[in-house]
């Protein structure tokens, strides 16, 4: 049976950071209340499934206006520290395999293993907008990551997203 079917999708805004996505409505969603609190901009989560994003990095030609630096951002082999103690490449940068809300994008998908044991599948993607890059993150757990559920509702929200007029 589709997922779709089974989920009750409701559509979440956020003025302040300017975008517009679906998601499940059993998902808790946590916005920043200042820009001096830790972790990203946005996180929505149900259990180990979550999905994030973090607001732009300046679309500047002098700052990295180009999406294939980020190539070198997220190599398996950089230097780890909080939570992670592991993180292994499984599908390298794509350009443009996704495009979100008809915007220029670079995905990478890798296995992140937790100081606990615990493992999540992290597929990261940056948007590139007018007003800089956005980067968005999609967790799942390795049993669950490829599951039609999850698959589903990563589809769903990326085909979902919007950002407003000004990005």
């Amino acid at each position: 049976m589709d997922s779709q079917l089974l989920n009750v999708w409701e559509n979440h805004t956020s003025e302040n950071l300017g975008f517009s996505f679906q998601l499940p409505d059993n998902w808790v969603v946590k916005e920043k209340t200042s820009r001096f609190d830790d972790g990203p901009d946005l996180i929505a989560k149900n259990g180990m499934n979550s999905f994030s994003l973090i607001v732009p990095i300046p679309n500047d030609p002098s700052y990295m206006s180009e999406l294939e630096v980020f190539s070198n951002l997220w190599r398996p082999n950089h230097d780890l520290s909080g939570d992670y103690t592991k993180i292994r490449d499984i599908e390298g940068f794509n350009f443009n395999k996704y495009r979100i809300d008809d915007k220029e994008t670079s995905s990478a998908l890798f296995i992140i293993e937790l100081n606990l044991g615990e493992r999540l599948v992290n597929q990261i993607f940056f948007v590139k907008t007018d007003n800089g890059i956005y980067q968005l993150d999609y967790r799942d757990t390795p049993e669950r990551f490829d599951t039609v559920e999850s698959q589903d509702n990563l589809n769903q929200i990326l085909q979902s997203f919007r950002f407003s007029s000004q990005t």
